[in-house]
């Protein structure tokens, strides 16, 4: 994805579009997971950090 579309997608998610959320939570979440095995949060689920 080049900058600029990444620029404009965010932007959508900004004014609350849903399927551009759901694109950018896409290709963010490889990252989340990542985080989400590396930290413990006593009391939290790790679906919590999703």
């Amino acid at each position: 994805m080049l900058p600029s579309q990444e620029e404009q997608l965010i932007r959508a998610v900004a004014n609350r579009d849903d399927e551009a959320f759901a694109k950018l939570f896409k290709k963010y979440y490889p990252i989340v997971r990542k985080f989400r095995h590396q930290y413990y949060i006593e009391g939290y689920d790790f679906e919590d950090l999703d």
